[in-house]
């Protein structure tokens, strides 16, 4: 193999290595912020829900069911 050849293989393997790291870290950094959000709905949701209106409440048709109890 050629110098050249073997100088831009290993720039070209690092380059996407630190692409790939970086992709990575977004996902984590993304995935944190899902979680936080999520987080955050759900307490909104039961404060909302822990209120008055808690017997009439209609939260899809999954939770149905439960606020038909409720």
């Amino acid at each position: 193999m050629p110098p050249v050849l073997m100088t831009a293989y290993i720039e070209l393997s690092l380059y996407l290595f630190a692409g790939s790291f970086r992709v990575r870290l977004g996902f984590r950094a993304l995935w944190r912020h899902r979680i936080a959000l999520n987080y955050q709905a759900n307490l909104a949701d039961l404060i909302r829900i822990s209120g008055p209106e808690k017997k009439n409440r209609w939260r899809g048709p999954r939770a149905a069911p439960l606020a038909r109890i409720g």
